[in-house]
């Protein structure tokens, strides 16, 4: 195990330097949101087991022009910070929607929520939560990739919490790729 750890620290740590280096090598092409999801949560069916997801993905959602790989990751990110903080067996919920023009999708889970003062740092390298930072295990280097990640994208990565609400985690991607506005 700790040989894993060492492996995505590594791994995290080449993907931050790439990021802010503006190396990112994006490989876009239209993809349906039911595909993105679907990957992420796939790969993460085994730290899933026993937890409710509800995936809501209307009919008839244009595509989205990303990089399929890369956004399962951010997808795949903000599904384990919802394990990682949200009460064990509470549910997940995973959407996307069409919003001015936008593909947004969003991941809301039922944890303690993120106060007002840490939401503008939660995206920045090796930030933790007051309340989590000593017992949370990861590099806290997550947010911030999936933040360069969305940003390479030339999109915007936010989050919506109340304290003791839960937090929802959300990012936009062009639409596009010839899908149909329903």
């Amino acid at each position: 195990e700790e040989a894993d750890g060492l492996n995505q620290l590594a791994a995290e740590v080449i993907e931050m330097a790439r990021i802010e280096a503006g190396k990112l090598h994006l490989e876009k092409r239209a993809v349906a949101a039911e595909e993105i999801i679907g990957g992420a949560l796939s790969e993460l069916a085994p730290a899933l087991k026993g937890r409710p997801v509800a995936v809501d993905v209307p009919e008839g959602l244009p595509a989205a022009e990303a990089d399929l790989e890369f956004v399962q990751q951010v997808v795949k990110q903000f599904v384990e910070n919802a394990l990682k903080y949200s009460p064990e067996g509470s549910p997940l919920s995973v959407s996307a929607a069409l919003k001015s023009g936008k593909i947004v999708i969003g991941v809301v889970d039922r944890g303690p929520g993120i106060e007002e003062n840490e939401r503008a740092r939660i995206f920045d390298k090796f930030f933790r939560g007051r309340r989590h930072r000593f017992e949370t295990k990861g590099t806290g280097m997550g947010l911030a990739i999936a933040k360069g990640i969305v940003e390479a994208h030339g999109e915007r990565i936010w989050v919506e919490s109340e304290p003791g609400q839960g937090a929802a985690f959300y990012f936009s991607l062009s639409a596009g790729g010839g899908g149909r506005e329903s």
